[in-house]
């Protein structure tokens, strides 16, 4: 969380301090997209680093993440 936080307050400090082109926007924009993406596959990972594969406990508990 505080990583997206800290993603977002420098991308806004930056558009604030300087004319935004479109490069560095798509840059911002896959920067922003990289960083979701690594915490959703942390998060998937972590929640489901205790349970067997195949077990019941297993396919519940990824039905909900």
């Amino acid at each position: 969380m505080a990583l997206k936080f800290l993603l977002g307050a420098s991308v806004g400090l930056y558009c604030f301090k300087k004319t935004v082109d479109i490069e560095n926007a798509s840059i911002v924009r896959f920067g922003r997209a990289a960083v979701t993406t690594a915490v959703i596959s942390m998060d998937y990972l972590t929640t489901l680093r205790h349970v067997h594969f195949g077990t019941e406990e297993y396919f519940a508990i990824k039905s909900k993440v």
